[in-house]
């Protein structure tokens, strides 16, 4: 077994097809922990695919990061200073895009507050209080509130830190990786991630994934926004293509106070990709899988996440369709969580290539049996543990049966599911304003960051925290 250092020097190997090569590698669910934090770069396009480019564009990313980090302390601490000053001519002249009014460093000022208030409650399954951390709240807040300020058309919304928390502990997996072994001139090395620089490269991984979800956080026209629109398409058009008998139930309870009204349930899941119905090393394990497309012609997160949202309502078809309510519904669907993630990106994968490849999965929810003369021995086993089934085979999950063993309509559903890296079901357990100048005073320390000093050190979480070889 190859240590992270090792697999550093495959990837160099590699260098003029490393985005195919790591895209393989995580399609398998087998994504090595020490090298995510580089392959997610490369997919969600903070990298070029060119190695050539790396250096300057790592080099270039962390200037402009601190530039920015500046400009928001400059803007809050000429703000305290000077509380009745209307504007500053000088910090304009800087090109910043901050805004000039007082209401908009007000509406920062409120999602500073927001911010801190959501990072205290951020407790993803599995993390305990790793995020409580005093410099990781920092850290965070301070990639948030930037990002905030750069963006002031959306600004801040609630469930952004949820996004943010596994990017961060993915970036410090990276902190693991021994790059001794890498020839001196090899770009890796600028884009191994040190302790200084944890916050810069985090913001833009941040940054650069936050975009594909801007539509789902946008607010301005709640009825007939993005979000509910595809909220709704999900529940209708999407769940009809792969079980018309439930899509048809849901809809049967009409569009009135009894109605399954999808953006209720649904939007949770996926402004933050389905981070709540999982723990946060399966959170981590499903994006591989969602990443890895991004930058192949696969499919897109928007389709990663309307499939896996089908799926879920399937899975729980069998307590949807005896439901006599919407209500009760609604209650079904807000208490779901996710399978493995493994079968969960796969079997949305099928969704997405052929919604009728899921005939076999629907048959087999329908009638509750036994599928051990139908399917493979690790998919009845994850099915009994789904609760689907009567029985789990004891038979072991590394081995596959044989094609020719299947039908043809099982067949085409499971070709795409690989046997290895199966493991149980994750399960979910959940767990004052301030005055105008003095918060400032607060933002302008929060944003305080010596230049050439490190931040304080951060423990990383041991290898075994998070799946992968």
């Amino acid at each position: 077994m190859m240590d992270g250092g090792q697999r550093l020097v495959w990837l160099h190997e590699r260098l003029e097809t490393a985005v195919v090569s790591l895209s393989e590698v995580a399609s398998r669910g087998e994504m090595p922990n020490e090298l995510r934090s580089i392959a997610w770069r490369m997919f969600l396009g903070v990298l070029e695919s060119s190695p050539n480019t790396w250096v300057v564009t790592i080099q270039k990313q962390r200037e402009e990061y601190e530039q920015m980090r500046d400009r928001g302390f400059d803007r809050f601490s000429k703000k305290s200073q000077n509380p009745n000053e209307e504007e500053n001519d000088d910090f304009i002249e800087r090109g910043t895009s901050f805004a000039e009014e007082e209401d908009d460093l007000a509406a920062f000022e409120d999602a500073a507050d927001q911010i801190k208030g959501d990072l205290e409650r951020c407790y993803p399954e599995g993390a305990d209080a790793y995020f409580l951390a005093k410099a990781r709240q920092k850290l965070m807040f301070n990639v948030l509130l930037i990002w905030t300020i750069e963006n002031p058309n959306l600004g801040y919304r609630q469930g952004m830190h949820e996004l943010l928390a596994p990017l961060l502990y993915t970036m410090e997996q990276g902190l693991e990786i021994d790059k001794d072994l890498l020839p001196n001139e090899s770009p890796l090395k600028a884009l191994i991630t040190d302790q200084h620089y944890l916050e810069h490269d985090t913001y833009w991984l941040f940054a650069m994934m936050i975009q594909q979800f801007i539509p789902l956080y946008d607010t301005t026209r709640l009825q007939d926004s993005l979000a509910v629109s595809t909220c709704r398409k999900i529940q209708t058009a999407l769940l009809a293509g792969v079980d018309q008998e439930l899509a048809r139930h849901l809809a049967s309870f009409g569009i009135g106070k009894d109605a399954v009204i999808p953006q209720v349930y649904m939007l949770s899941w996926l402004r933050v990709a389905f981070g709540r119905q999982l723990s946060i090393q399966d959170t981590i394990s499903l994006w591989d899988f969602f990443f890895a497309t991004q930058q192949n012609k696969g499919p897109l997160l928007l389709e990663w996440l309307e499939a896996c949202a089908v799926l879920l309502i399937v899975l729980e078809r069998d307590a949807l369709l005896r439901a006599q309510s919407g209500v009760t519904c609604l209650q079904i669907l807000l208490r779901t969580v996710a399978p493995e993630p493994n079968f969960f990106a796969n079997t949305a994968k099928l969704i997405i290539d052929d919604p009728a490849s899921m005939v076999p999965l629907i048959n087999a929810l329908q009638h509750r049996a036994n599928l051990s003369h139908l399917l493979p021995h690790f998919f009845v086993s994850i099915l009994s543990n789904l609760g689907f089934v009567a029985t789990q085979p004891q038979t072991s999950l590394s081995k596959p049966i044989p094609s020719s063993s299947m039908a043809t309509t099982e067949a085409s559903f499971l070709s795409a599911i690989h046997p290895s890296n199966l493991c149980g079901r994750s399960t979910q357990s959940r767990g004052s304003s301030v005055g105008g100048s003095s918060r400032r005073r607060r933002l302008r320390q929060d944003l305080t960051a010596t230049p050439n000093k490190p931040p304080p050190p951060i423990e990383t979480p041991p290898s075994s925290c998070i799946g992968g070889r």
